[in-house]
């Protein structure tokens, strides 16, 4: 039920343009250069927060309360690592 959702999510349009809107708003922070700045982690960092935060509301307003729990979810994710990634694209 959690994969079905999160598939229709990344596919969703509002979605994407909230990825965008983040990119686009970072965008200047990035050059084209074998060199690693410390800035690309902390923006790593906040999008991964952004992200996790953005599916977490989304997937608790489309699964019924009882039935969806993120942390949950996570664990099994990394416990079982059944779940092929690759299938939702």
């Amino acid at each position: 039920m959690c994969v079905g959702a999160i598939e229709e999510i990344l596919m969703d349009d509002d979605f994407i343009d909230h990825q965008n809107s983040f990119c686009k708003k970072h965008c200047d922070k990035f050059e084209d250069t074998d060199e690693n700045k410390l800035i690309y982690t902390a923006l790593f960092e906040e999008y991964t927060v952004f992200m996790e935060n953005t599916l977490n509301n989304i997937l608790t307003q489309k699964i019924p309360v009882n039935t969806y729990n993120y942390l949950l979810f996570h664990y099994n994710l990394i416990l079982k690592n059944n779940i092929n990634i690759c299938d939702l694209f």
